[in-house]
């Protein structure tokens, strides 16, 4: 089944610093946009990603529980 999640950016995230483009994402997941702040930033491919950065993604279920702990630091459960 197909899903919307947001993935905060944690603090010690392997993504940060990286951009978009070095962010290896599976081709069934779409990143719909990056919350920072108040602002909607567009998932352009030279934007380096921030702590605390929120990022909106759809795709499978399975693929976004996989993409999850890329972004977290521990493999903690998901919140609900």
């Amino acid at each position: 089944a197909a899903a919307i999640e947001r993935f905060p950016v944690a603090q010690g995230s392997p993504v940060i610093g990286k951009t978009l483009a070095e962010v290896a994402l599976p081709t069934s997941i779409r990143l719909v946009t990056v919350l920072r702040g108040p602002f909607l930033v567009p998932p352009d491919d030279a934007l380096v990603l921030r702590t605390d950065d929120i990022l909106v993604m759809i795709g499978l279920q399975a693929d976004l529980a996989q993409v999850a702990s890329e972004f977290t630091q521990t493999r903690s459960a998901k919140p609900a």
